[in-house]
């Protein structure tokens, strides 16, 4: 799938303005439809990438996600980096490069 396009107010019953519409994912008192609740699923179950690891001893972690925006996120000690990036059929592998907390915008504890 490339995308998903919905759009629409609730539905609002009989002889409301989307009575005929299937597309609306809410009923008129905002409680979620059945093809509602399979897109909650495959949004933000299926389709939703959340992975915890560690690198092997080359320092390279890798998984399987879908195109689209990550917040990236590596740590060793107290070495951290960051990264927002987009992967897409070009686009599919980033570098995090690992900082001191005075070098990574992180404030000092005292």
């Amino acid at each position: 799938m490339r995308r998903l396009v919905a759009s629409g107010p609730p539905d609002t019953g009989e002889r409301g303005l989307r009575s005929r519409d299937r597309s609306t994912y809410y009923n008129s008192d905002w409680t979620l439809r059945p093809h509602g609740e399979q897109y909650r699923e495959l949004v933000f179950e299926e389709w939703w990438t959340d992975e915890r690891g560690e690198t092997d001893e080359d320092g390279i972690y890798t998984i399987r996600g879908f195109n689209g925006s990550y917040r990236i996120t590596a740590e060793k000690g107290a070495l951290s980096g960051q990264a927002a990036v987009t992967f897409d059929d070009e686009n599919g592998s980033v570098t995090i490069e690992l900082t001191p907390p005075s070098e990574n915008g992180a404030e000092r504890r005292n």
